[in-house]
């Protein structure tokens, strides 16, 4: 099945998000917690390594199991006796979640979670299809973790900070839900994140977008992908992966619309030496894209490397370094010091064909690059997005191939002039507003 694995820190709720899952739509889930526990029952394997791992005081003399509150304190005190129990644990628990999930797809569910504290830290990721993270800060964890299993606050600390930390575990994370607030907010959350997953479940290299004919970005995927040499299940997951990116909130022209914008430029210009690895590059290049960071195009870069790794073939691994430095340089198209051309210039010049596209087209780009900034207060935009129309204008060429500047340049020219024009007159329009605004305060 298509498993979504949930996972964060002790009491940060991801238990909470399980069961509103499970009882308000029905999911099946699989909770490696209970496994942990079965994994090293009486007469096991693991249960004779645990026992001559940390002696038989780790053993209830009642019911002759592990006597996990005496195995508590001693793990998360020492990262040694830790390392030695997960050698122990791990393993054993990673196959009977395996088996779980044979029975599972054997039933014919089609979409599943896998809950798991250590999901990360076992590298249990590689069982899943996509990765949540539950979050809740330290102090609030803290204190559910005390009143729970009646520690003190300092004991409940040091649990905490024995674990991968919420920073860690987001930066792995494809959905990230906080549970801070009440269980009505965190339900909510994981309602809208799970219309996403029935979305990303049903997509394959036969089908895009569910109910939707697609313009041919999974065929090229599909297609580039096969070229060299990936695995079809590694085409699978990562469209899946890439369609959730692209598809994400907040963005409104760093889309797939935008990627198929610049597939159609790039067969107006005409065939490359390399069309898998700009292919590539397109695919890649946005895959992170927050306008308040200034490191997406490194994070896209790692998107990238991480999709190399997972394929792990020579076609792939060979092509790497490049499709990897054509990312980077979408940082600043034009910071480069010459000789920008090949495929590097008719990728460059892919990603700016918007800028000479139709006035109305224009219109829209420039509306949907607002919307992105919406967060940003108006004055601050008009004033960035137009200096940064201004560097554009003064650049002796914006386009690197002879077909971008001979179909783009002039148009481009023309749009940017217009639209910096509108930008300075609304911000004209704008300061006396924010001059009485700033008289009022004082």
């Amino acid at each position: 099945p298509y498993v979504v694995g949930l996972t964060g820190g002790v009491a940060c709720g991801k238990s909470t998000v399980a069961t509103f899952l499970a009882e308000e739509k029905g999911v099946a889930v699989l909770d490696c917690d209970k496994l942990g526990h079965a994994a090293y029952t009486k007469g096991s394997a693991p249960f004779a390594a645990v026992v001559a791992e940390f002696g038989p005081g780790v053993v209830d003399a009642a019911t002759g199991e592990i006597d996990r509150r005496a195995l508590g304190p001693i793990v998360f005190s020492d990262p040694a006796k830790m390392q030695a129990l997960n050698g122990i644990v791990w393993p054993a628990i990673r196959a009977l979640a395996l088996e779980k999930l044979r029975e599972l797809r054997a039933g014919g569910v089609e979409v599943c979670v896998m809950e798991a504290a250590v999901l990360l830290e076992a590298g249990w990721d590689s069982m899943v299809d996509e990765v949540w993270v539950v979050l809740a800060p330290e102090e609030v964890a803290c204190e559910r973790l005390a009143a729970r299993n009646s520690l003190s606050p300092e004991d409940a600390m040091t649990r905490i900070r024995a674990q991968m930390s919420n920073e860690d575990r987001a930066a792995r994370a494809h959905v990230l839900l906080s549970n801070q607030w009440t269980q009505e907010v965190t339900a909510a959350q994981a309602s809208e994140a799970w219309g996403g997953v029935e979305g990303r479940s049903k997509l394959t290299l036969a089908s895009s977008v569910p109910g939707d004919a697609d313009s041919g970005l999974v065929a090229r995927w599909a297609a580039a992908g096969k070229v060299l040499g990936v695995p079809e299940d590694v085409l699978v997951t990562w469209w899946r992966r890439l369609w959730g990116l692209y598809t994400g909130h907040g963005r409104f022209y760093h889309t797939l619309e935008h990627l198929r914008a610049m597939f159609a430029a790039l067969d107006s210009f005409g065939p490359g030496a390399n069309p898998e690895g700009v292919a590539m590059a397109v695919f890649f290049h946005d895959a992170v894209y927050d306008p308040l960071r200034s490191d997406n195009e490194a994070l896209s870069a790692k998107e990238w490397d991480a999709f190399v790794a997972a394929a792990n073939t020579p076609s792939l691994t060979a092509l790497a370094p490049t499709v990897s430095s054509w990312i980077l340089r979408t940082a600043a198209h034009h910071a480069g010091e010459g000789g920008e051309e090949g495929d590097l210039a008719l990728f460059l010049d892919a990603d700016l064909a918007i800028l000479g596209s139709s006035p109305p087209a224009y219109a829209k780009y420039a509306a949907r690059v607002h919307l992105e900034y919406s967060c940003v207060p108006l004055e601050e935009f008009f004033a960035q997005r137009a200096a940064f129309l201004a560097s554009l204008l003064a650049l002796p060429s914006l386009y690197f191939s002879p077909a971008g500047k001979g179909a783009l340049e002039a148009q481009a020219r023309q749009n940017l002039a217009r639209e910096k024009a509108s930008l300075d007159q609304r911000a004209a329009s704008l300061a006396p507003y924010l001059a009485g605004a700033s008289m009022a305060a004082v």
